[in-house]
Formats: C-alpha cells, sequence, structure tokens
C-alpha cells in the first residue's frame, strides 16, 4: 500500500473501537471506500459497512478486526476490544487515552498502582513508551513518527 499522509493528525472522537478504526485509517490516508474494497466488500455495501464500523453501529468481530490492522499495517491491540485482564489491554488503552487528551500525562509508580503493574509485560510495555515519548519531548522523533510507533507497537508477552 502506498502511504499518502495527511497535513495533520486526525483527531480521535472517542475510546471506542470504531473511532480507533478510523482514527488509523486516516492516519494511512486511505479512505472508507479504500479500507472496504481491501477488505473484499463490494457494491454500496463498501462505504455503508466501514461507516457503521466507524460510527460503531457495527463492532468487527475477532478476525474482521484483525484483518483490518493489517490493512491499516498496526498492531492488532490497537484495535481489539479490551477486557482488562490481559496487562497489554491497559498499555493499548493508555496509548489512546494519549490521542483523545493530549495534556494528560501518565507518570505511574508502582506503589501507587498495585493491581496494574504487577506484570513484566506491562512494565516493559511502559518503559519501551516512555523511551518514545523522551524521544518526542527531546525533538529526536517528530509526533507522526510517534504515533506510527505507537499503532504499530506490538507488546511483548
Amino acid at each position: 500500500m502506498q502511504r499518502r499522509y495527511l497535513l495533520r493528525l486526525p483527531n480521535l472522537r472517542s475510546l471506542s473501537c470504531g473511532s480507533r478504526i478510523a482514527y488509523a485509517r486516516q492516519f494511512r490516508g486511505m479512505t472508507q471506500e479504500q479500507l472496504g474494497i481491501a477488505l473484499g466488500l463490494r457494491g454500496e455495501k463498501i462505504r455503508n459497512r466501514i461507516c457503521r464500523y466507524e460510527r460503531d453501529g457495527r463492532i468487527p468481530k475477532g478476525d474482521r478486526l484483525n484483518e483490518i490492522a493489517e490493512i491499516l499495517q498496526i498492531s492488532e491491540g490497537m484495535l481489539r476490544n479490551y477486557n482488562f485482564i490481559d496487562s497489554s489491554d491497559f498499555v493499548y488503552q493508555m496509548f489512546w487515552v494519549e490521542e483523545l487528551i493530549p495534556d494528560f500525562e501518565f507518570f505511574l509508580r508502582k506503589k501507587y498502582v498495585p493491581l496494574v503493574d504487577t506484570t513484566e509485560t506491562f512494565a516493559s510495555a511502559y518503559r519501551d513508551w516512555r523511551r518514545e515519548q523522551i524521544k518526542l519531548e527531546k525533538k529526536l522523533i517528530d509526533r507522526r513518527e510517534y504515533v506510527e510507533w505507537k499503532l504499530t507497537y506490538k507488546v511483548k508477552k
């Protein structure tokens, strides 16, 4: 897929699955029609189905969600529905909260978040994320590169 980039980053409407799909699609510079065709949809259903996904009128099931993530070249964890049983759900949700509320700062200390920071998986992902935030703060990467990192990050289990 040839990547087209928007001059500015898209806005995240909410933390819903549909809003996250729309954000990733727009970040990749794709139209709803292009995404629908890549999913194998035909006819009038194309834009209608994608629009319903993005407006949360229809939530894609697991396989379809994975297919969307693959087409958009992002981590499937960024789109899945979070049940917070898996510690990686917290990481991905925090990535999205940061996009929704850019001025919100996460500062986690183990003694204050004992139920969240109990696994090495979460701790490792948080350290990776903090490293990228520092690169952004020091202007070693730009905002687009930072968002690209988050969208493609895969939590190591």
